[in-house]
């Protein structure tokens, strides 16, 4: 799944690989599937020691934001591309904030097994007339003659 991982080291192999203080670690277990939103160890260096300390493991962003990103470094100044981060980031908060309250509204509705079984019936049926109309669809493709020949010989 987008944005999880896993870690599969115990404390001890944390101290030993990373030479760390046992003092230092909380207790942890490997975990598997780690979703955003979770906190995880996490090590860095200050001055000539190794510390452990915990983060909130976040979202990978949007692809979007990198093409925006490069957009903004190539504006000509730092007042332009930070207007341009700004602008994306106004244009886009409103939809994302649709997107958090549609979702809330959907895991609703879609938690009732009679909305599940529809879906399926909905879904299984335009299988279906998608199969049924096949010659129709064939016959209202301009040009394609051959189409229809390998369709019959298919069927």
């Amino acid at each position: 799944m987008c944005g999880r991982f896993e870690i599969n080291a115990n404390k001890k192999e944390f101290v030993e690989i990373f030479d760390i203080d046992d003092s230092q670690i909380p207790v942890f277990e490997p975990k598997t599937n780690i979703p955003p939103g979770a906190h995880i160890p996490f090590i860095y260096q200050l001055a000539n020691t190794r510390q452990l300390s915990s983060a909130l493991w976040g979202l990978v962003p949007c692809g979007m934001l990198y093409g925006v990103l490069s957009m903004a470094l190539f504006s000509g100044s730092g007042k332009n591309g930070g207007l341009l981060m700004l602008t994306f980031g106004l244009g886009t908060l409103p939809n994302l904030m649709l997107l958090g309250v549609a979702g809330d509204a959907l895991k609703r509705v879609t938690g009732h097994w009679w909305v599940r079984q529809l879906v399926g019936a909905t879904i299984v049926g335009f299988g279906l007339l998608g199969l049924l109309r096949i010659d129709a669809v064939i016959d209202t493709v301009n040009g394609v003659p051959v189409l229809r020949e390998l369709c019959r010989v298919i069927n």
